[in-house]
């Protein structure tokens, strides 16, 4: 079994998982004149970095990590370079909704937005202040974004980040703000959040209001859910828990994943196949949908934090160590 140090470790102290630990915000401050944020350093080795995510733009691989660390890559993740980025903060997620126009996030809430596929990077937001990393951006379109992390944290923008709203999801019970690993939008048009303590989100008028998931299948936490299409999602977490639902997220059945490493990355990929990834080197693959996957764990037992779809029967994943190229069979 892993431990949950092993996935606090991981994802880099991002969050405590299954375990509650209260962060009470400081006051609200003004953000720092941009000139005064100290820019992330360039790197003797940069594909080596501890990279938490990556994307594929259309065009090139975008992968981002630690020390504001953003690499970029032409021919499908063989070399990589780095990029300037004007943060030294832990970045956690990247989201394009074009070849050219992208988002990343990171810890003290740092945002920032490029315009040219990733060359350069505008700071639209940081918020040390605030004590609440941000752990996944999705942007509807060029306008209209979210942003989710820990304590409840929920950031929204309806021009493309100039200015962002911000939100605390609280549990039904009043006084909880678990941390909130990720957002997806689904089939329905509805919004749904990944949290801690088995804890799903959703939200069906863009983000105005959110609603808890009444009955969960599962009590650790979840990483992340994916739309198959139509009513049909998948929810991914810990120690290798896997879940499907068929109506929308309404009930849900447990899928046997064949392995007890919690998963930490999923998506669909462009044939139609599932993938999931997380410690250990796990790589779970399903060709019928996700009501079965087989486990196709890469020969080093690293950690596998995302993954970017190369199209071609390859993925391009990132770890604590960096990028490596991956085939699914």
């Amino acid at each position: 079994m892993v431990s949950t140090n092993t996935v606090v470790r991981f994802l880099g102290g991002l969050v405590l998982c299954g375990l509650l630990v209260v962060i009470q915000p400081a006051a609200a401050a003004e953000e720092p004149p941009v000139g005064l944020v100290q820019a992330a350093p360039i790197v003797g080795q940069p594909s080596k970095s501890f990279l938490m995510d990556i994307a594929n733009t259309g065009s090139r691989l975008v992968a981002v990590g630690e020390h504001g660390v953003v690499i970029v890559s032409e021919d499908g993740g063989e070399t990589w370079d780095q990029v300037p980025f004007p943060a030294d903060a832990t970045l956690t997620a990247v989201d394009f909704v074009s070849p050219e126009k992208g988002w990343i996030v990171g810890h003290d809430a740092v945002i920032a937005a490029t315009e040219d596929g990733g060359n350069s990077w505008v700071l639209q937001q940081y918020r040390p202040d605030l004590e609440r990393p941000l752990l996944d951006v999705w942007f509807a379109g060029p306008t209209e974004g979210y942003a989710v992390g820990a304590n409840g944290l929920i950031l929204r923008t309806h021009d493309g980040g100039a200015n962002w709203e911000l939100d605390t999801v609280i549990a039904d019970d009043g006084y909880f703000d678990p941390h909130l690993f990720s957002l997806t939008q689904v089939a329905s048009g509805k919004l749904m959040v990944a949290a801690e303590q088995g804890m799903m989100f959703f939200s069906d008028d863009e983000g105005a209001t959110w609603s808890q998931l009444e009955d969960s299948p599962y009590h650790g936490s979840f990483f992340g859910i994916i739309s198959l299409g139509g009513n049909e999602l998948l929810a991914y977490a810990m120690l290798g828990h896997v879940y499907r639902s068929t109506d929308g997220g309404g009930s849900w059945a447990a899928i046997e994943s064949g392995i007890e490493h919690s998963l930490l990355q999923g998506k669909k990929l462009s044939d139609g196949r599932v993938v999931l990834v997380g410690l250990a080197g796990s790589i779970l693959v399903s060709d019928d949908g996700g009501q079965s996957f087989v486990v196709q764990s890469l020969p080093v037992r690293i950690g596998l934090t995302s993954f970017a779809d190369l199209g071609n029967g390859e993925i391009v994943v990132t770890t604590a160590r960096g990028v490596m190229r991956a085939p699914i069979n």
